[in-house]
């Protein structure tokens, strides 16, 4: 079960703890598992991670997905193409990534395994889980580039 904390929250912390969360090994040379906080419980309440002002498992943030795009040079049926990379900085990888995508056109098909749209919502990577610290990429064609934003997504550490 994955516990998550409201923004500001502290997670449990101890001297063997590094400033994100992850344990390192005690003064007795054993591993101090404090990830997902164990048998310590957790200091604050399971909440589901809606929107960009909560963290998943006290350690990640919507603000570590981040979202790149810039001009290819290339023209598709006269509107220039455009390469959109998506990185997750998060330390877990993060599965179910969901991006606001209200408005978005384009006449160079996008593959829907990496972005595929319903609505005003686009999922990353067809639920899949993300790894940590990688990125996934596209390219669409239109005559604006479209602000995607992280919407949701579903923290997976251990």
């Amino acid at each position: 079960m994955h516990k998550r904390c409201a923004k500001g929250e502290v997670p449990f912390s101890s001297p063997n703890m590094d400033m994100r969360g992850v344990a390192f090994l005690g003064s007795l040379g054993s591993l101090v598992s404090l990830v997902g906080l164990g048998s310590y419980g957790s200091l604050c309440p399971p909440v589901p991670q809606q929107g960009p002002d909560l963290v998943g498992n006290c350690q990640c943030t919507l603000s570590q997905v981040t979202i790149k795009q810039s001009k290819t040079g290339e023209v598709v049926q006269q509107k220039p193409v455009w390469s959109v990379t998506i990185n997750n900085g998060c330390p877990c990888s993060q599965s179910d990534l969901k991006l606001s995508c209200n408005g978005f056109q384009t006449v160079k098909p996008v593959d829907p395994s990496v972005l595929s749209k319903s609505g005003n919502e686009c999922l990353v990577n067809n639920g899949v889980p993300v790894a940590p610290s990688s990125s996934l990429s596209f390219t669409y064609a239109w005559d604006t580039s479209f602000s995607f934003q992280p919407l949701s997504s579903q923290i997976n550490c251990s």
